[in-house]
């Protein structure tokens, strides 16, 4: 969008990145490589598109692929801020189904009453977004009560926070 006026003639140059720098979709396997420019007359404020061509049938149904859209270069005229010079594009083929591929967990005890520390994997298909939330139940049988800040650990817990909302009654981690 062109949002701080509509004087002058603007435009900007865009292009997709993929793998390995801007994501896991492959340029010309996924999506054509190449640039777009966008341009806006004098007193033109409307809202532009930037069209990235996808190849049919690249991604398989149950995959998800992304790339990032950049911002190359602009017009002098331009007030563009460096943290809005891309975004992420999620590529999902039709009939996709979001599925865990991965779900394991393991314990560093068996000890009865004694302190356990539960480790959970889970690998996904597809690409959590901002706001994402897994839901973990089943867990029932603990002495652990109800908790609704129980701390997050491990390499990737900061990716959802510190911490989770745990109830004893119904083994949910949340």
């Amino acid at each position: 969008d062109r949002v701080f006026g509509s004087s002058g003639i603007v435009s900007v140059v865009t292009g997709p990145t993929g793998y390995p720098g801007g994501g896991s979709a492959i340029a010309d396997t996924h999506f054509v490589a190449g640039t777009s420019t966008l341009a806006w007359a004098a007193g033109d404020h409307l809202a532009k598109i930037i069209e990235v061509d996808l190849l049919p049938g690249s991604v398989p149904t149950d995959e998800v692929v992304d790339f990032t859209v950049t911002l190359i270069r602009h017009s002098k005229n331009t007030d563009v801020r460096a943290d809005r010079q891309s975004a992420r594009v999620l590529v999902k083929a039709s009939g996709h189904r979001d599925l865990l591929i991965v779900k394991k967990i393991a314990q560093d005890s068996d000890a009865h009453n004694y302190n356990n520390t539960l480790t959970i994997t889970v690998k996904l298909n597809t690409l959590l977004g901002p706001g994402a939330q897994i839901t973990i139940s089943g867990l029932t049988g603990t002495q652990t009560t109800d908790d609704a800040a129980m701390p997050l650990g491990g390499v990737d817990g900061a990716t959802f926070g510190s911490s989770a909302a745990w109830t004893q009654s119904t083994g949910t981690l949340l």
